[in-house]
């Protein structure tokens, strides 16, 4: 509906006033056409529907550091392991 409106009004203009007349009122009717489209979306996407994206990625986010974390603990932990058996070994194998 909205393309078959536009053309008939670029054609009308084109008729009247010449093209560039017709490319700029083709040029406005696109615009106004993008404007509604973008007023309706907003008011669709809603309150929740935009709470509820941003604790996902705040959440995933919080996930991916305590991730990275819990490594460098483990990471720590298992250096200290490792250095505490070379101890262990050179102390037992002098005796």
């Amino acid at each position: 509906m909205r393309i078959i409106l536009s053309k008939h009004v670029y054609k009308t203009a084109v008729l009247r006033y010449g093209d560039d007349a017709g490319c700029a009122t083709d040029n406005a009717m696109n615009s106004a056409i993008n404007v509604g489209v973008t007023a309706f979306n907003i008011d669709h996407i809603g309150i929740k529907a935009v709470v509820k994206r941003t604790a996902k990625e705040t959440g995933h986010a919080v996930l991916d550091e305590y991730k990275v974390l819990d490594n460098e603990k483990k990471d720590k932990k298992w250096k200290q392991w490792k250095i505490s058996q070379s101890l262990t070994l050179e102390i037992k194998l002098p005796i």
